[in-house]
């Protein structure tokens, strides 16, 4: 069986290594080997997790606002804070 290599993340401090098999592994598969870890390799794996989907989130983000898709909802808070309308809620 071979395995392959790929660097998720970015910069420096934000890059993991995810190894997979040649075939495909399925969600059912990928929850069971989440399910058989030991306690230390589950803290572990939810700790790469935490850092992996908040990378995720940060490039998601990033591509909307290159791509102008928030610049509606910035100016609309823009405007509301301009008139003062804005609530502590």
């Amino acid at each position: 069986m071979t395995h392959k290599a790929a660097t998720v993340g970015r910069g420096t401090n934000a890059k993991y290594t995810a190894w997979y098999n040649d075939h495909t592994m399925t969600l059912h598969d990928l929850e069971n080997a989440i399910a058989g870890l030991p306690p230390d390799e589950l803290n572990k794996f939810r700790a790469w997790f935490v850092d992996f989907d908040a990378d995720a989130w940060d490039r998601q983000i990033e591509q909307d606002v290159i791509a102008g898709r928030l610049d509606e909802l910035a100016s609309e808070a823009l405007e509301v804070l301009r008139s003062g309308q804005q609530t502590n809620s």
